[in-house]
Formats: C-alpha cells, structure tokens, sequence
C-alpha cells in the first residue's frame, strides 16, 4: 500500500490534475520530446541565449539569468493569473496502472483522487492539514503527518518550487551543463533548508525543467532518484510536461501520462474540508 500512496504523491507534485474539457490550442517544446531532434529549427535556437558563452558572468548572476529565462519559457506570469489546476491522467508502477484526476487550488490546497481496483483513493491538502481516504480502511480518514504532510504542502505549490527561490532555499547554484537524453541542460543544485539537494536539469533550447535529481538515505541506503518531465505542451500560454517517468538508481519505477490539463476550472471548495 505504500507503494500507492507513493505515487498518488508524485502524481500531484508533478502535474496539477483535472476533467473539464480543454479547447486551448496546444503547442509542443521540441527538446522535451523523446521523438523530437535533439535541437530546436535554428530561427527559434537563435532566440534563445548560451549563457554558457557569457564568461563575464558570476555563478550567481548564471544562476538567475537561467531561472528567469524558465520563468519567460514556461509562461509565469501568465500561471500567475491562474487560480485553479486541473490535470487527468493515468500511472503506472510495475503491473499496477489506475487512472487519477486532482486539482490545485490557491492558496496551497490540493485535492487527489486515483483508482484502487473498483474504489476510489483519496488525498486532500487544505493549505495546513493533510488527510487520505483508504480503500483498504473501510469508513476512515487517515491524518498525515510528519515528512508525509511536508511533502504535501511543497506538491500543492501550483508555481514550482524554484519560485521565489531566493526566500526558500539556503542556496541555489548553476554548477555547469550536462544533458538529458542527449539534449543539452544547464544544471542548478538546490540545497534545502531540511538539508537535502536537488539537481534541475534545464533545457538549453526550451528553458523547461526536463529532470530533477536527488539522493537520500532510505534504510541505510543511498537512492539516487530521477524524475524526467516529457512531451511538454503548452496550454493557455503556460507549458506543463505530459509524460514523467520516475526512475531510482537506473531502473524506471511509475510513468506518469497526462490525458487533459484544465486552466481555472469550476470545482466544488468542499472538497478540501475533511469530512
């Protein structure tokens, strides 16, 4: 079961999920697709500046100049104006595969819900107290707390988490290039203030995050895990991907496929109250 619950957490941290009909016309980012050259058509790579020819400039001003340019690349200001997100979809671990669909909302909430043979599992936010409902637990609602809640609350961010980076992390750095499935990235190493760190992968073409990357300890053992953000397209102005693969220490262990992304749709505010 906690395998599940693994998942249905990744699933909101990475996708901001809904059902309503979308009629926003749909453009892709051509270095975040695994089909795509490994290069955008020259006119549009022209556009976009190699700041690792820019050698006058300081790691921290590499730093932000790249992280403003995903910002102008992934459509911010415009996910700014947006109030709820909304995403449908399917995951799949092993042979387990359901299909789910949740909503973000601001100030911080989040609402998930996925399959679990023919019952439903349930994983609510309310911008300060998390809870599940099981399908194994019959009439009950399961408080979560701990690393579990703080999670949560870092998943119901509908911005992202190197938004105001400056005031939430001890440190964020541009520590060189690397690439992602032969597409070249710049790479930031993000120190947490829990004392954790994550690489991001940035495209050098699109701007768009492509992976993240993070070690930690689980029963004595160093698990380096790989998030890989596919297949973006841009909806209303603002890119999301369509497709995450999760992979730990080289082996894939859930993808994610988005089905449908929904900008401010109409959804019932009862459904963050615990019940």
């Amino acid at each position: 079961m906690k395998h599940f619950w693994i998942i249905a957490v990744f699933a909101i941290m990475v996708v901001s999920c809904g059902s309503e009909k979308n009629d926003n016309k749909i453009e892709k980012s051509d270095d975040t697709n695994d089909n795509s050259k490994n290069e955008m058509p020259a006119t549009a790579e022209k556009m976009q500046p190699d700041l690792a020819k820019k050698t006058d400039l300081s790691s921290d001003d590499q730093t932000e100049e790249i992280i403003n340019q995903h910002f102008k690349a992934r459509g911010q200001d415009r996910l700014s104006e947006v109030k709820i997100l909304g995403t449908k979809g399917s995951f799949t671990q092993g042979q387990y595969k359901s299909d789910f669909f949740s909503f973000i909302s601001r100030p911080g909430k989040y609402y998930f819900e996925g399959t679990f043979g023919d019952k439903k599992f349930v994983q609510v936010f309310d911008g300060e107290h998390g809870w599940a409902i099981k399908p194994w637990i019959p009439d009950s609602v399961t408080a979560i707390g701990g690393m579990q809640l703080a999670a949560m609350k870092e998943q119901a961010n509908m911005d992202g988490q190197l938004h105001n980076w400056k005031s939430k992390y001890l440190a964020v750095n541009y520590i060189g290039e690397g690439n992602v499935r032969g597409k070249p990235a710049y790479i930031l190493n993000v120190k947490r203030t829990d004392g954790n760190e994550v690489k991001y992968f940035i495209g050098k073409t699109s701007f768009l995050v492509l992976k993240t990357e993070s070690t930690a300890n689980y029963n004595g053992q160093n698990v380096t895990t790989e998030s890989f953000m596919l297949d973006h397209k841009k909806i209303d102005g603002i890119f999301f991907p369509f497709r995450y693969e999760t992979v730990a220490n080289g082996s894939i262990i859930s993808e994610i496929n988005v089905k449908e992304i929904t900008i401010d749709p109409e959804i019932d505010k009862s459904i963050f109250k615990k019940p």
